[in-house]
């Protein structure tokens, strides 16, 4: 008996774990166009990407929003917001953070 209840407990759980799935990456690319580097990222995942500096041309053709950071860890209290879609040109780039 006791061990019908530990299976049950068992099948229970990995049913739960098997429903929960971790934060899903952004769909889409991430370009960052900078002065003397690009750099791409396909699907990337939520959190904090390093950017390529000042004058960098940023193409959100991703389905999530952006912030952009002027420092190289997405810490500082200034950003500017990339809405899916959209591009924006000519800003100090230290780092991106996708949101989805």
């Amino acid at each position: 008996m006791k061990w019908k209840i530990a299976t049950g407990s068992l099948i229970v759980v990995g049913a739960l774990l098997a429903t929960t799935s971790p934060s899903a990456a952004a769909t889409g690319r991430l370009n960052l166009y900078g002065r003397v580097i690009a750099v791409s990222h396909l699907n990337p995942a939520p959190g904090c990407y390093k950017g390529t500096g000042e004058g960098t041309t940023v193409e959100n053709k991703t389905d999530s929003p952006l912030l952009l950071f002027p420092d190289g860890n997405c810490t500082t209290k200034v950003y500017w917001p990339v809405k899916p879609g959209e591009t924006t040109k000519n800003r100090n780039v230290g780092s991106v953070r996708v949101l989805k």
